[in-house]
């Protein structure tokens, strides 16, 4: 008798996805391996996906829809209940807005079946780019992705793994506290977890597709950069610590320049300032930056701060 081939539990978080759903479901129907289940988890909707789901999918059982079920809001809480709520041997995260290439089942779990020591496996992704064509991303090989994570350069998103179910809850699952980089911080978490085993699948065809999606407008965006940098900084510098990498600390000054570029060289009103000293002495006790690194910064960005103001102040008496 064969042994019975191993589940895989999709994971879907859904908010307002009622026009877009049907892509991500029907990647799913159209696995040429099908032994899967589809938990769609609602994070408090105002249009009637449930409905179109009931509707178009009722006949499925491998698919479920369910409600957030405790706070907080947020992809993160539906993605543990999600977790929490599968049968499979196996999580996959899937974006409502993404989806999976027909193969991306069978692929992942010949790899795991063929190593299974593995607590994770990485396969490559493709992203619509400006021009409407899909791009593969590849893996630096050369270079610890840890390393590429920290730097702010992440090169697989949350949809790239495939986990061992029992070693995603031995990391404890997504942080629901996070606004901002979740994938980030749970695949950083799993980097630098005692005694883990992964694979990066480079030799592997492209099994998964993203659109990037539109940002949120730039006050709210700022807002949650911010909120999440102040978990994620000192929560990470505490964990090279603890896994003797403080070396790999500097390698964070990535999300720093994140803020500079978006908000602090964008944006020079009194709140933005503020949010912006602030964020530069989380770097500085955190150790990623120096005191005099620090007070470079500040005097950069005063400097720019003044030169367009100035700008802007012979250009409007030159018109008037």
């Amino acid at each position: 008798m064969p042994p019975k081939e191993p589940v895989v539990s999709i994971v879907t978080p859904v908010f307002n996805r009622a026009a877009i759903v049907h892509r991500a479901i029907d990647s799913a129907i159209a696995q040429t391996y099908q032994n899967w289940e589809l938990l769609l988890v609602d994070d408090g909707s105002a249009d009637n996906i449930s409905e179109i789901v009931k509707t178009k999918y009722g006949g499925e059982p491998r698919i479920s829809f369910s409600g957030r079920n405790r706070p907080p809001k947020g992809a993160a809480t539906c993605r543990n209940i999600g977790a929490e709520n599968a049968k499979g041997d196996y999580l996959i995260f899937l974006d409502s807005d993404d989806w999976l290439e027909p193969f991306c089942l069978e692929q992942r779990v010949k790899v795991m079946a063929a190593n299974q020591d593995l607590d994770f496996a990485v396969f490559l992704f493709k992203f619509l780019n400006q021009n409407g064509k899909y791009i593969p991303n590849q893996f630096d090989n050369g270079k610890d992705p840890l390393i590429n994570f920290l730097s702010n350069k992440s090169y697989w998103n949350i949809m790239c793994p495939i986990w061992k179910k029992q070693f995603f809850f031995e990391l404890g699952g997504f942080n629901d506290k996070f606004l901002r980089y979740q994938d980030v911080e749970i695949h950083i978490r799993a980097l630098t977890h005692p005694g883990v085993k992964y694979r990066l699948c480079s030799d592997r065809h492209p099994d998964t597709a993203v659109i990037p999606s539109a940002k949120n407008d730039a006050v709210e965006f700022a807002i949650r950069l911010y909120a999440s940098l102040h978990i994620l900084i000192p929560q990470t510098s505490a964990c090279l610590v603890k896994v003797k990498k403080s070396k790999y600390m500097k390698y964070m000054k990535g999300y720093l320049k994140e803020w500079l570029r978006y908000f602090a060289l964008t944006n020079f009103d009194d709140a933005m300032h503020k949010r912006t000293d602030e964020i530069l002495i989380l770097f500085r006790d955190n150790k990623v930056i120096s005191q005099f690194k620090m007070k470079v910064y500040r005097t950069q960005i005063t400097t720019i701060a003044f030169l367009i103001k100035l700008l802007k102040y012979i250009y409007i008496k030159s018109v008037c």
